[in-house]
């Protein structure tokens, strides 16, 4: 380790001598620069891609708020403020590598603050176990190159989080008592799955306070202006939506169970979301699990919140017990997909750091270098684990839906602002890369509209058979005039674009 007179030698002609306090801080500056660098490599390798549904769901609504066309509607499952940031980036010229950018800057924030809510929730070794964790993960570096909520929600989940540790728990800050439900409902407007962590908080204080906490002006302030922001958010539910809200009928009507109970749904989650984080760091979740249930010898102190340390520990529990059974509970369909669950996740890599720390002790009791050989080891391998998958699926995936993009090049170089085309399937990505409008489906109606001059076929979903076979019928009226193929040899088109012959 770096004696103080070295690493200030080092850090102050940079001006980081205030900042960095030790030699754990110097070794998350060194995570925190590796970060950067991979997610630098990474943005230059999908900067140009193209866009999925979700994604182009979003950016086109945002598009239509900042230039009025094409026209595009929000879902009232969609939060607004990820559109609304999309259509001032696009306002004011930064657009769509500008949000790659920022895409950029919410994963940088996430391996941050992770390291700090360790630091404050458990200790430093901790917190740069839970950075390194957070910083190789394939599924939250993969989708912080997709122009998603998943990845900025959780950084206002961890700021969130952050806030009432430091400042409410650990009583370091009033200004962070005060803004602990302002950035909560920030990423609430982000993806209303925020609101769970207002869950877990209340119910650690109910817990350890009962309801004492009310009494705090810091927490009474900060409930005076989160419901104040709200106010502008149920008025566009109510004028939007005719329903002040709707979000939360959309949200939570409509899920299916496929037959399944909530403990199916339980195990299963565990079953598939735990060995995503690779099996060498399950083995030191599973590790810290235990380390981290030795909190019930101590329940009555925690009840009586008479020791902070294992109250810190508790909090932690919750938050993972509540995350799992919230998106247990709530169903995503027939698939489980990961991203939903990166609150989860941050749970965990910090209940790793636990794991990794304690495993660290009982070796250093026999052997200090023996103890630092294997944590590094194990922290290797694991990481390359998940670099190695994050880095097949990122480029593999970076080539996805391309011929969709280039079909909305030819699109939007071959008809006028104020022309349209017909796409039922990839209808928003088409779109997005067009910048023209989507005119839907009803290929007889507009089969005399001067305003829609192209129609266009796409194997990537299904299509509905009366538009498919109409084309076919007439195929006199169908020119095909651009076909893009899924293949190298050029032998399976995927998306075929016909020009309308008009008398």
């Amino acid at each position: 380790m770096l004696s103080e007179e070295t690493r200030n030698k080092i850090l102050k002609p940079i001006k980081l001598n205030k900042i960095i306090k030790d030699n754990y801080d110097f070794i998350f500056l060194f995570i925190f620069l590796f970060s950067l660098i991979l997610g630098t490599y990474y943005l230059t390798q999908t900067y140009n891609q193209a866009l999925w549904f979700d994604e182009a769901d979003y950016l086109n609504f945002g598009k239509y708020v900042a230039f009025g066309s094409p026209e595009w509607g929000l879902g009232s499952v969609r939060p607004p403020l990820f559109p609304i940031i999309s259509a001032l980036f696009f306002k004011i010229g930064l657009g769509e590598i500008g949000l790659r950018i920022l895409m950029l800057l919410f994963y940088l924030s996430n391996v941050l603050l992770i390291y700090l809510i360790g630091k404050e929730l458990l200790n430093k070794k901790a917190g740069i176990v839970a950075s390194i964790v957070t910083a190789v993960f394939w599924s939250h570096l993969f989708f912080s190159f997709r122009m998603l909520v998943d990845v900025p929600v959780l950084t206002f989940w961890l700021l969130t989080t952050y806030l009432f540790v430091y400042g409410y728990i650990n009583n370091k800050s009033r200004l962070a008592v005060k803004l602990i439900l302002p950035v909560l409902f920030i990423g609430f407007l982000f993806k209303y799955l925020n609101a769970v962590l207002g869950i877990i908080i209340l119910l650690y204080l109910l817990i350890t306070e009962r309801l004492n906490f009310i009494k705090n002006k810091g927490l009474q302030l900060s409930v005076l202006i989160t419901a104040i922001m709200t106010i502008p958010f149920f008025l566009f539910q109510y004028f939007y939506y005719k329903n002040p809200i709707a979000f939360l009928t959309t949200s939570l009507g409509d899920r299916t169970t496929l037959g399944k109970t909530f403990t199916d749904f339980l195990i299963l989650n565990i079953q598939q979301l735990t060995p995503m984080v690779s099996y060498t760091f399950v083995i030191i979740l599973i590790i810290g699990l235990v380390r981290l249930f030795e909190i019930f010898l101590g329940l009555d102190l925690i009840i009586k919140n008479k020791n902070t340390e294992l109250s810190k520990k508790f909090f932690l529990f919750l938050w993972l017990i509540i995350s799992l059974i919230f998106i247990s509970k709530i169903g995503f369909g027939y698939y489980i997909e990961e991203r939903y669950s990166f609150m989860l996740f941050a749970a965990m890599f910090l209940i790793i750091g636990i794991g990794l720390d304690w495993l660290y002790e009982i070796i250093k009791k026999h052997n200090k270098v023996l103890s630092l050989i294997i944590i590094t080891l194990i922290i290797i391998f694991g990481a390359y684990q998940n670099l190695s998958k994050a880095d097949n699926l990122i480029k593999d995936k970076a080539e996805s839906f391309k011929q969709v993009k280039q079909a909305g090049q030819f699109l939007e170089s071959h008809l006028e602002h104020n022309q349209g085309y017909l796409s039922p399937a990839t209808s928003a990505e088409i779109q997005y890369h067009s910048n023209r409008k989507n005119f839907g489906s009803d290929i007889k109606n507009y089969l005399n509209d001067t305003k829609v001059k192209y129609v266009v076929l796409s194997g990537f979903n299904q299509m509905p058979e009366g538009y498919t076979k109409f084309i076919q019928e007439n195929q006199k009226i169908f020119n095909p005039v651009a076909v893009y193929y899924i293949d190298k040899e050029q032998k399976q088109p995927i998306v075929i674009i016909f020009e309308i012959i008009r008398n």
